[in-house]
């Protein structure tokens, strides 16, 4: 059987490193990112309180795949989701310009996993709210402990399902009333 694929952000590697289940999610899950998501994790204050140190070579170890868009992939998405007036870190613009290119998002098939109110904005308005889930459900499903999941729940609200349903919603009442005028 084959894993799901699953598209992440930071947002994803620095609280799944910081609870100890960045393995277990690469080991049941097809993980994907960009270049640009790497290097981010390379950032960062290390004399920061949280700062989640994240070794390069093992984060490339254990991620299936890293892709790099092009500069036709960026731009085609700045058109694409120019009215949104949204500012996305230079990561999550990799990833959902890579994704609009080269992907076609379906809850079957891809999962993109992000706890960024903008990515989220944009993945709506882009068709992808189906394909969005918490890192939370990611790792309930990939069997991580209740202990892990506490720990992920101190680290923020923004990691869970019931805050990525309420950010969702908002953003595709939005979208659907800007669709029909009101």
């Amino acid at each position: 059987m084959r894993k799901q694929r699953v598209f992440v952000d930071t947002n994803a590697i620095f609280p799944a490193t910081a609870v100890g289940e960045w393995n277990r999610l690469c080991g049941f899950y097809s993980v994907e990112t960009v270049e640009a998501v790497v290097a981010e994790t390379q950032n960062g204050n290390v004399n920061r309180k949280g700062y989640v140190a994240v070794r390069e070579s093992e984060l490339r170890q254990t991620l299936a795949r890293i892709h790099q868009p092009t500069e036709h992939d960026r731009a085609a998405f700045r058109l694409k989701a120019i009215h949104l007036r949204i500012e996305l870190d230079e990561g999550e613009r990799d990833l959902l310009a890579y994704l609009l290119a080269h992907e076609t998002p379906s809850p079957e098939i891809l999962v993109l996993t992000t706890s960024d109110r903008a990515a989220v904005r944009a993945c709506c308005h882009l068709g992808w709210a189906d394909s969005l889930v918490s890192l939370d459900r990611l790792l309930a499903h990939a069997g991580a402990p209740p202990a892990s999941r506490k720990l992920l729940q101190g680290l923020g609200a923004h990691y869970l399902e019931p805050w990525l349903t309420q950010v969702r919603t908002e953003f595709l009442l939005e979208k659907l009333n800007t669709n029909h005028g009101n």
